[in-house]
């Protein structure tokens, strides 16, 4: 997944900052993905189409989020 809009992160930054709580609530704060800045994001500050692009450990640390065992 390539960042889309120049203000979005890096993939290789996602990890980390699915790791970083405070980013993310940063991005739910705002209501934009942070890797596309898309509007519509789920609790992982994540949009649909970002999302349904994870896999492995990023998969595992999103949907902490929205499981619920991150803030």
């Amino acid at each position: 997944m390539a960042r889309l809009n120049s203000e979005g992160i890096w993939r290789e930054d996602l990890l980390l900052t699915l790791r970083t709580p405070h980013l993310v609530e940063d991005a739910r704060r705002k209501k934009r993905c942070f890797v596309c800045q898309r509007t519509g994001i789920n609790r992982a500050g994540l949009c649909d189409v970002c999302y349904s692009q994870l896999d492995g450990e990023e998969l595992r640390e999103a949907n902490r989020y929205i499981d619920g065992l991150n803030p």
